[in-house]
């Protein structure tokens, strides 16, 4: 294979895609790309494991862990943060 070629058969939620090169990525239609996007986000998280937590993250999340465990009432629920981030109503 050349650079920028891969290959792909996706076989789930009844779609069939073969694919040998980023460039046919590209033409798939958004909603294709997507989907295509989450089938691999999804074999992703089959094996958390594998993703890398630098240390500097492991820091911050113990960190913002202890804050909240210090004083749980600082804690935002997530419908204000939806409604923050994604403008969500």
């Amino acid at each position: 294979m050349c650079a920028g070629e891969i290959e792909l058969l996706v076989s789930r939620r009844g779609i069939l895609l073969h694919v040998k090169d980023i460039a046919e990525i590209r033409k798939l239609p958004v909603t294709e790309r997507l989907q295509l996007v989450g089938e691999i986000w999804d074999s992703i998280l089959e094996d958390p494991d594998l993703l890398p937590v630098s240390d500097e993250l492991i820091q911050l999340l113990e960190n913002r862990l202890a804050a909240y465990r210090a004083d749980p009432s600082t804690a935002v629920p997530w419908e204000e943060v939806e409604r923050e981030v994604f403008g969500a109503d």
